[in-house]
């Protein structure tokens, strides 16, 4: 089965996340489709199959071989390589998430152009839960919703509504709605958005290296 499905419509790229049995959760095959998929379209919408979960986040189970500190620092390099290029995507990323988005999925979702939320969906980074750290995921929501929000998300741990959301929708529609929203960004897309989307994310850039570079301290 492919973990990313990928579908062309019209203009834009569709990339589901297709691990449901799962719960989406993101592993090294998912990323590097990821990966080489963003680049060469006019927009990207990335959802995800079935209706109760957009991702749980990082397959923590992945790499049970390794030692637990080596498997966590590769699970970091695959995300932080996942996160930049969603970043330096120069063209409209949309993220149509319908049901629960925790950790690297609710990552993944936020650092998209415009998030499009089911109104039952919710986001969350429930690290601390489990004895991680997440300055990562602190830098992100702390870009898009500002410190207080973010600090309560990464020290609580409990998920939240669809506030941090650019649109909320019924969940029948958050497909179709993040398409419609792909379209119009598409037609307005070229060098001034892609001049605009570099500075906008120059500073989430650099926020990033600085969590990274502090979460390899764990």
């Amino acid at each position: 089965m492919n973990e990313v499905l990928s579908e062309m419509e019209g203009d834009v790229l569709v990339l589901t996340l297709n691990r449901p049995e799962k719960a989406n959760a993101i592993n090294e095959a998912m990323q590097n489709t990821l990966v080489e998929k963003l680049s060469g379209s006019k927009a990207i919408v990335i959802t995800a199959s079935g209706s109760r979960v957009f991702s749980a986040g990082a397959d923590l189970k992945e790499f049970s071989e390794l030692e637990r500190g080596v498997a966590a620092k590769k699970r970091r390099e695959l995300l932080k390589r996942t996160l930049n290029a969603i970043l330096d995507y120069p063209a409209p990323l949309i993220a149509a998430v319908q049901g629960k988005a925790l950790g690297a999925g609710a990552m993944v979702a936020l650092l998209a152009d415009e998030l499009v939320m089911a109104d039952t969906a919710e986001l969350g980074l429930p690290e601390i839960k489990h004895g991680i750290p997440t300055p990562v995921g602190y830098a992100i929501v702390a870009a898009r919703s500002g410190m207080t929000v973010a600090r309560r998300m990464v020290q609580d741990g409990e998920p939240v509504g669809p506030g941090l959301a650019d649109f909320v929708f019924d969940v029948s529609s958050i497909k179709q709605k993040a398409l419609e929203r792909a379209r119009v960004l598409a037609a307005l897309a070229g060098p001034s958005y892609q001049i605009n989307k570099k500075f906008i994310n120059a500073p989430l850039k650099a926020a990033l290296a600085a969590a990274f570079a502090e979460a390899d301290k764990a």
